[in-house]
């Protein structure tokens, strides 16, 4: 009898899990779903003596300020697109020079990588774009592309003919290893 109580009471237990389990599901999808309205900064009005001053030299910079935002402001930030329809990631790559601040005669060209599913981000340094350095670059950009585990990709470059070589290569090496390319 006892044994009997002690399941009853286990079967009980994992019904009351299974469903805390479905609400918290349901909670996190809908507040996934859900978006709550962003409204602008509306700055406060100014006196009449401060928009005098103001006008004499549009310094410091204010956001009641029709000249001061027409000229200065800053831009309005791109709200960042949700991709997830469209079924594959998307790696983008380009050449790119990196410096000092101090010195700008310095520069080291790199291969910067980046997925937009993962966020990930990588910068290969290489003496020349191509050349002796194209295996290096394609192992480096492949290995990135491992790391991110997606079967499914599209490469997106800039039309450089140096560039199109190591997508190439890439699209070559990782096909061979069982990825596809859309």
């Amino acid at each position: 009898m006892n044994v009997h109580l002690e399941l009853k009471r286990m079967v009980d237990h994992l019904r009351a899990q299974s469903l805390i389990a479905a609400h918290g599901a349901t909670v996190k999808l809908k507040a996934g779903s859900e978006r709550l309205p962003v409204g602008q900064f509306k700055p406060d009005e100014p006196s009449q003596q401060e928009i005098e001053n103001h006008c004499l030299t549009h310094e410091p910079f204010q956001s009641w300020c029709s000249l001061c935002v027409q000229y200065r402001a800053r831009q309005d930030p791109h709200p960042a697109s949700d991709h997830t329809s469209s079924g594959h990631s998307l790696l983008s790559m380009d050449f790119g020079f990196c410096s000092r601040m101090e010195d700008e005669s310095d520069k080291q060209t790199c291969l910067f990588l980046h997925d937009r599913a993962t966020k990930m981000m990588t910068a290969v340094p290489t003496p020349q774009k191509g050349g002796r350095s194209l295996q290096h670059l394609v192992t480096e950009a492949t290995r990135f592309v491992m790391g991110t585990q997606h079967k499914d990709l599209a490469i997106r470059s800039d039309r450089e003919p140096s560039i199109f070589a190591v997508v190439d290569w890439c699209q070559t090496c990782m096909q061979k290893l069982g990825h596809h390319y859309t």
